[in-house]
């Protein structure tokens, strides 16, 4: 079952995505298919990926579009409530 898309950039903030394509800043290239999640939103989305096994290096990837996206999991209102 897919999830649907909020309509507000603002409310993906926190949620979990898989990439479709394969993204890379100045330092490192993600695979399509990747899982990070949304920590912000400026002329597209900023995603973080989960640290490597071997080096626990984190990668950061800003300016995402949504279309290149798939939501696995919403932020839970859980969470929404502790932004607060």
């Amino acid at each position: 079952m897919a999830i649907k898309s909020p309509k507000r950039m603002a409310d993906w903030v926190g949620s979990r995505v898989k990439t479709l394509y394969a993204m890379e800043n100045g330092y490192a290239k993600m695979p399509a298919g990747s899982v990070a999640v949304v920590t912000g939103v400026s002329r597209g989305f900023n995603l973080e990926f989960a640290p490597c096994s071997c080096c626990s290096m984190t990668v950061k990837v800003s300016r995402v579009r949504p279309e290149h996206l798939e939501i696995i999991e919403l932020k839970s209102a859980e969470r929404v409530e502790g932004d607060r």
